[in-house]
């Protein structure tokens, strides 16, 4: 049964690039620009995974999903934000997004995530019943008389025990979410090793303590750097055949724990993240600055429509005369079209986006361009071409935003999409022993 796919921004390069990582899956992709066209579309085609972007017009992620859960429990919603997006994220999860995925997009991440998306849909759809006994974890006995118990057989159970926490119940407990995972991981490799083990919930009103009682296969200390390496900030123990994590409850604290860095292939430097981070309060109107805007830096602002169709064909050139040379020529263009924005104070960040951009084009080498990216490139840098157009047309002459800033943080997402793509690798393994554990 082939699955659906829902992928809602409102930012045409980023829906391009989940969708072209979605190809390698047999889903159905379903797009919107929206939170509004979201409902609408869950309504008539009820998709399997929605990939949630925040920010967008009209209605946002957050209120498309809450909305969304009013009539929909079944199906999965992951919450797509950027990198320090905490105060929308811990809204995503309480109005009932089941996990997140950082901006900009890192490939193996998410193709590793979707696939256990889709297995645990799957999953769920056949999954069965869970007995219930006690059990103790190693942190503390004070804890209330309910326990739940997940007697962990085949996966179906790991299915239920991840709905139970991230679908069902409010996220009551820091970090909850990087824990259900990392515990999923390690459970899943445990089946396919042929062990079976159990799974206990228990609490008392300070912490939630979830315990894995049947991981004496594993040697301590392959568990020790696995959870270094997966789950920096969690508070764990290992004790016999027993590994039990302790959560701090709070009704505020909603968010997956911020103990460790987000596993990416590529480290943000500190200008990329200040950019992605940043944030005007005093915000301007197109009208506003075109008004205080000299004479002659307007009279540049022209000649950017000019250099915007010399890009354009640069970018045609290059897919079809793929080369470290005609890729040159792009660059060149671009850095023409930099100047002219980065002689405005209030783009600097727009122009550093840029600039970062045409910094790795001339890092690429021949061995780089291999069909597939190159194809890939060439719809990214388009859709970039295409963002730079209408910002150029939104601000300076339909005059027609509240805030020049809209475009900062986005558009460095997109240009550090296409580093991604290209520089993508193999996340390093800790010991041999844990080489075929998938962390998602």
């Amino acid at each position: 049964m082939s699955r659906r796919v829902l992928v809602v921004d409102d930012n045409p390069n980023n829906r391009l690039t989940i969708e072209l990582l979605l190809e390698e899956f047999e889903v159905e992709i379903l797009s919107a620009e929206n939170g509004e066209q979201a409902l609408a579309i869950t309504k008539e085609k009820a998709p399997d995974l929605i990939l949630m972007d925040l920010m967008m017009p009209v209605m946002d992620g957050i209120e498309a999903t809450r909305q969304i859960r009013e009539f929909s429990s079944r199906v999965m919603i992951v919450a797509v934000t950027a990198l320090d997006d905490e105060g929308s994220k811990e809204q995503m999860l309480r109005f009932g997004a089941e996990d997140y995925l950082r901006k900009p997009i890192d490939p193996e991440i998410f193709t590793r995530r979707v696939h256990n998306y889709l297995e645990l849909i799957e999953l769920r759809a056949s999954k069965g019943q869970a007995a219930n006994e006690a059990a103790a974890n190693l942190f503390d006995d004070r804890v209330f008389y309910h326990v739940s118990l997940f007697h962990v057989r085949k996966k179906e159970a790991l299915a239920e025990f991840w709905e139970h926490f991230l679908a069902r119940r409010p996220s009551d407990a820091e970090g909850l979410s990087d824990c259900v995972r990392v515990i999923y991981a390690l459970g899943s490799w445990l089946l396919k090793s042929g062990h079976f083990f159990r799974i206990v919930a228990e609490e008392n009103e300070e912490n939630l303590f979830l315990t894995l009682v049947g991981v004496e296969s594993v040697a301590p200390t392959v568990i020790r750097n696995i959870l270094l390496k997966h789950y920096p900030g969690g508070l764990y123990k290992i004790e016999g055949d027993h590994l039990s994590f302790r959560l701090k409850k709070s009704a505020e604290a909603l968010l997956p724990s911020s103990g460790g860095k987000p596993t990416q292939t590529k480290q943000l430097s500190e200008n990329e993240t200040t950019v992605l981070r940043m944030s005007h309060s005093d915000k301007i109107s197109a009208a506003e600055y075109v008004e205080m805007t000299p004479i002659g830096i307007m009279d540049k602002i022209e000649a950017l429509e000019e250099l915007e169709d010399k890009i354009d064909l640069a970018i045609i050139e290059f897919e079809n005369h793929p080369s470290p040379k005609t890729l040159a020529a792009i660059g060149e263009e671009l850095s023409a079209y930099n100047a002219v924005i980065d002689a405005m104070f209030e783009f600097q960040h727009l122009a550093f986006a840029i600039g970062s951009l045409i910094g790795f084009l001339g890092r690429l080498d021949e061995a780089s361009l291999d069909e597939k990216k190159c194809k890939k490139l060439v719809s990214l840098l388009s859709n970039v071409l295409a963002d730079l157009s209408t910002w150029r047309k939104t601000i300076f002459i339909e005059q027609s935003t509240s805030d020049i800033h809209y475009l900062d943080s986005s558009l460095l997402s997109s240009c550090l999409q296409i580093e991604m793509i290209f520089e993508q690798k193999k996340i390093e393994e800790g010991e041999d022993d844990d080489d075929d554990i998938e962390f998602f």
